[in-house]
């Protein structure tokens, strides 16, 4: 499972969208339907193929902006989701692959140039940005902690009326998460990662996008809240109803061109 994936999380309308209140007063969640929405937003399942073209725009507080080009690509096969993402520009191509278990057993793979062939990452390395400049990482595109024990924490607003919970990591080399859940549609609308309860890093939800019967994730920030660095995620392509070939998602393949993409439908 992705949010985006990665960033990008897909969302079926026929199971989005609540009914709609005028009171601008959040009222708190009650503890049972406060389990009861969370749980309805782990169970939710993205389409079970998808591959998005998308912009990557890093954009430093004290310099001039780049912008890389990205393939984010998933599918749902053996009872895990598989999300695959490939980044590049002029200078380097990189390679992911996550495998996602609702269980909690998590893999993470990238193909390393040093020694030509894809690697099991350790826990300690989901952190590390796809590329050394870069903000985003597979921490926060492959969104792993989506399986972790949750604790309903408030309801407020970030723009929208939203509901908060923490998730509690259950390894040292990974930080606590704190989700704010949209009232009305019950997706991400911001993340944060924790380090000693204090935000180091805010992913948070730009637009959205009807593509065919789902709406899609189409631009996301992720900020580094200590240098104000951030990058911004904008899918530009989308395609949603192709079933792709599951050796797209095996280790084995990553560093590997795909030779033959889906036709993509551009995104305004």
């Amino acid at each position: 499972m992705s949010t985006l994936g990665v960033l990008i999380f897909v969302f079926n309308l026929s199971h989005a969208q609540r009914t709609l209140r005028t009171n601008d007063r959040v009222a708190p969640l009650p503890s049972e339907a406060a389990k009861e929405r969370w749980q309805e937003f782990f169970n939710s399942r993205q389409s079970e193929n998808y591959f998005f073209e998308f912009d990557l725009v890093h954009i430093p507080r004290k310099s001039e902006s780049t912008t890389y080009k990205g393939f984010l690509l998933g599918k749902y096969f053996d009872g895990n989701y598989h999300t695959r993402l490939i980044l590049s520009d002029e200078k380097s191509n990189e390679d992911f692959l996550m495998i996602y278990s609702n269980r909690g057993e998590h893999k993470v793979y990238k193909f390393d140039k040093e020694i030509n062939a894809p690697r099991l990452l350790e826990k300690s390395e989901w952190t590390n940005s796809f590329i050394k400049e870069l903000i985003s990482s597979p921490f926060e595109v492959f969104m792993p902690y989506k399986s972790w024990e949750s604790f309903y924490t408030g309801a407020g607003r970030i723009g929208q009326a939203v509901y908060f919970y923490t998730l509690k990591s259950p390894s040292e080399d990974l930080p606590n998460v704190r989700i704010a859940l949209s009232r009305e549609f019950n997706h991400p609308v911001q993340s944060e990662f924790l380090k000693e309860n204090i935000a180091q890093k805010t992913v948070s939800l730009s637009s959205v996008k009807k593509v065919g019967d789902y709406w899609i994730m189409k631009d996301v920030e992720i900020k580094d809240n200590i240098s104000k660095d951030k990058d911004k995620m904008i899918v530009v392509a989308a395609n949603l109803e192709d079933i792709l070939d599951k050796k797209l998602f095996t280790p084995e393949n990553l560093g590997k061109a795909i030779e033959q993409k889906p036709v993509l439908e551009r995104i305004d």
